[in-house]
């Protein structure tokens, strides 16, 4: 597949990728398609994969076909195997023939402008192989009593970016609730590394920062671009301090897994962020904010700690995913365009 590079006005030129396995995401996945709507960039189609849940797929086809006013194409596949949300996220890769896929969470609201911005990072150079942007709280109901306090330094404990930065710059890794990314580099990337990601095998997370490594590695950048912007809905659930120390400490084992592959090199941005976030610390005035920056910090290390220490029984070095294609079972796919359902089997 040949980049196309110098134009957006090209008929869909992106695939935006949503994966999704919770049939409670229903309404959710529902609002994300009627925001979808109101791009302003238009050339492009949708894939959703739904893991594991044969009803939820159904519903979502029901939805899909029952939408009206609709140009857009929208592919739904089930994948009766939940193999996590790499793998997910590796299916939408398959599917595609689009020269971009921009990955999106089931539960995150793009800014009316978020492809184009996305796409006009990209098309900037041929290095470029995939672009990111800020991931902004969406406080939900409930969420009254933390969102005044909660410590940016602490967004990534809850799907957003920490980062405060105004201009478009270089990073190390996107983030998958907010990135678009290069087929072809993709590709060539082999995808999404399915050993890193939720999944029912392993609670390993990190399936962003490791894309990122490799494609860095590979010679491609990933750009930040602070105008492609997207909302996290975030819960009083996710606040909870409980589930900001248990997200804590994963995060720390994936780094200690990352820095095991890779090397301690790559760890700088967690330096910097860990700087800031002790900075934060010391001049803050809240109560609240300087207890969950200091839980969340001892959970990190108690997670890298324990990673370097124990391990996981996972050899450094990128492995082989634990199916290929041929062996698992065939996926479902249903394609929708101006309401004409054709249903098969899908490889």
């Amino acid at each position: 597949m040949v980049k196309h590079r110098g134009t957006l006005a090209v008929s869909r030129a992106v695939t935006v990728g949503v994966s999704t396995y919770r049939e409670a995401s229903f309404k959710r996945v529902t609002e994300l398609l009627g925001a979808l709507e109101k791009q302003t960039f238009n050339d492009f189609d949708v894939t959703i994969v739904v893991s594991g849940n044969k009803r939820y797929f159904e519903r979502l086809v029901d939805e899909a076909s029952s939408r009206s006013g609709t140009k857009k194409e929208t592919t739904i596949v089930f994948d009766p195997v939940d193999s996590g949300i790499a793998h997910a996220r590796n299916l939408i890769l398959w599917h595609g023939e689009t020269p971009y896929v921009a990955y999106i969470d089931d539960d995150v609201v793009p800014d009316p402008c978020w492809l184009q911005e996305l796409l006009r990072g990209i098309e900037l150079s041929r290095n470029v192989a995939a672009v990111t942007g800020p991931v902004l709280p969406l406080w939900e109901t409930g969420t009254e009593s933390y969102s005044p306090w909660f410590p940016k330094e602490l967004y990534w404990a809850i799907g957003c970016t920490p980062w405060r930065i105004r201009e478009a710059t270089v990073v190390r890794n996107g983030f998958t609730s907010n990135l678009a990314v290069d087929r072809r580099a993709l590709l060539e990337m082999e995808g999404f590394d399915e050993n890193f990601g939720y999944n029912p095998r392993s609670r390993m997370t990190g399936e962003d920062p490791e894309l990122g490594i490799r494609l860095l590695r590979r010679g491609y950048l990933t750009l930040w671009n602070p105008n492609a912007v997207v909302f996290h809905r975030v819960s009083e659930r996710r606040l909870r301090i409980g589930n900001v120390v248990r997200r804590s400490f994963l995060e720390g084992e994936v780094k200690a897994r990352l820095s095991k592959i890779y090397g301690n090199d790559i760890m700088k941005v967690e330096a910097n962020h860990l700087q800031s976030t002790i900075k934060a610390f010391v001049t803050g005035s809240s109560l609240k904010a300087k207890a969950s920056m200091l839980f969340a910090t001892m959970a990190v290390f108690c997670g890298y700690s324990t990673h370097k220490i124990l391990g996981d029984g996972v050899p450094s070095g990128r492995i082989d995913q634990v199916e290929s294609q041929d062996e698992r079972p065939l996926s479902e796919t249903t394609r929708f365009r101006n309401h004409s359902i054709p249903i098969g089997e899908s490889h």
